[in-house]
Formats: structure tokens, C-alpha cells, sequence
């Protein structure tokens, strides 16, 4: 891939330039060739601006290109090897292009997700939108597997950080029906941390006849109470094995509905 410029035109209005001449005599001598003058800039605009767009913008865009065959820095470990496989189409009405690319942790290297990448428009015509943007499941895929690769830290939800009389408070008494007999064992309302490690993301799946996308994701839940005079103690480990999950996402009048 390679940036050119064809058929640059540049087209400044003298008449859109506007100078001050402050200074006696001098105002009243230059204002005789104000005209010359705005001719005179536009002209040294227009080349400018030409010379930039044809040559210089060109020749840094292909040199980083060139700088980094093909490939992107996104943040530490991630790596996005991409192409454009295509020039950008420009009519008088849109401007569209395309990318392929596969994301990977450069630690492990590119591994192929296992899914058919299909053929993408760049903008459909039925689609009132005016600014359009399609990615496929493959790119998504590629996304999911390495996030979970290259973002391992798992989240923790602490009971101090929880207000025992919200929606989801983390004690023993509360997780009771989860781990059975863990109050007992514990004592009742002991605070409890959970730990969550998202592990993998598989088989990413779209369908657009009901608007939906799913996946298969395994999880790892780790409970851990904090205990009196001694600190936190790890009660459990609950593993989620390619969980099956959808879900629908609609955004209509810039409103995102799930």
C-alpha cells in the first residue's frame, strides 16, 4: 500500500483575502496595487497548499508506511498488521475506504481466529446514514482474543467499595444461595471480594434478522472473604466454561438501546 496524490486543485479566491496597510503616504501607494498584492498571495497559497498535498504529505504518510511495513502499535504487546487491499473511492457525493488487518499480542504472534472474513460493503445505499462504518466478525474475533491476551488483569468488585444496602452487596449472607453454607462457615455479613478473569471470548457470531450478537465466553469467579484479625482468604473459585451469551444493540436517534 501506497499513498498518492492525482489531480490536485487548489483554488483560492483573491478576492477572499483581506489586507490592512496602515502608515500615510505608503496606504495610499500600496492600496493602487492591493490588487497585485491579494493576486500575489493567492498564488503563493495555492502553490504552497498543492505542494504540500502532492509531495510532502505523500512522502511522510509512504514513509511511515514503509517505516512500519504494515503494521501498528496500538498499545504495548497489541499489534495490528493491516492493508488496505484497494485505493479510496471519491465521488462527488461520498468518500470510502477499506482495511484488512489481523490484531495479535506480539508476545505470542498473530493468530489466525478461525473465522471466514466476508466480504464487507464500505456503504450500502439503503442506509440513510450519512457517515457509514461496517467491521466484520473476523475483525471483532481478532479483537476479543487479543484483548483477553494482551489485558489480563482481572477486575476485582471489594466489599468496602460496595454499600451493603445497594443492588449488589458482597457478603457472605448475600453470596449464601450461591456458595451454600459459606455464612455458616464465615459468620454472616463477613465482607467478601470477588475476583473476575475473563479467560477467553470464542466463536463471536452476528445475524442480522433479529439484530443480535453472541459469543462463547470462559470466566473464572474467585470469592474471597475477608476475615477477621487474619485478612482476605479464598472461599471459592466458580469457573464459567464457553458460556453461551447475546444480546441485541439498537441505536436509533443517537440512543443506544440494549
Amino acid at each position: 500500500m501506497m499513498l498518492e496524490t492525482v489531480d490536485i486543485l487548489v483554488d483560492i479566491d483573491k478576492d477572499d483575502i483581506k489586507i490592512h496597510i496602515g502608515g500615510g503616504v505608503w496606504t495610499d501607494l500600496a492600496s493602487m496595487f492591493e490588487s497585485l498584492f491579494k493576486k500575489t498571495i493567492a498564488d503563493t497559497i495555492r502553490d504552497e497548499v498543492k505542494s504540500v498535498l502532492s509531495t510532502t504529505i505523500p512522502q511522510m504518510a509512504n514513509a511511515s508506511i514503509i517505516a512500519n511495513d504494515g503494521f501498528a502499535n496500538i498499545v504495548p504487546f497489541w499489534w495490528w498488521d493491516w492493508e488496505s487491499p484497494e485505493a479510496a473511492k471519491i465521488t462527488n457525493e461520498t468518500f470510502q475506504f477499506s482495511t484488512k488487518g489481523l490484531m495479535f499480542d506480539n508476545r505470542t504472534g498473530e493468530v489466525d481466529p478461525g473465522v471466514v472474513p466476508p466480504q464487507m460493503p464500505a456503504k450500502v445505499a439503503e442506509n440513510p446514514a450519512k457517515l457509514q462504518g461496517y467491521i466484520s466478525t473476523y475483525a471483532i474475533q481478532s479483537f476479543a482474543t487479543t484483548t483477553s491476551s494482551v489485558f489480563s488483569e482481572s477486575i476485582w468488585f471489594n466489599s468496602s467499595l460496595v454499600d451493603d444496602k445497594g443492588l449488589f452487596p458482597t457478603n457472605t449472607s448475600t453470596v449464601e444461595e450461591l456458595l451454600p453454607g459459606i455464612s455458616k462457615y464465615y459468620g454472616p455479613d463477613a465482607p467478601v471480594n470477588v475476583k473476575i478473569s475473563i479467560l477467553s471470548i470464542q466463536n463471536i457470531s452476528v445475524s442480522g434478522d433479529d439484530q443480535k450478537m453472541g459469543a462463547k465466553f470462559t470466566a473464572q469467579l474467585e470469592f474471597w472473604v475477608v476475615v477477621k484479625d487474619k485478612g482476605p482468604e479464598q472461599a471459592a473459585a466458580i469457573t464459567l466454561k464457553d458460556t453461551d451469551f447475546d444480546f441485541t444493540a439498537l441505536i436509533q436517534n443517537m440512543t443506544l438501546g440494549m
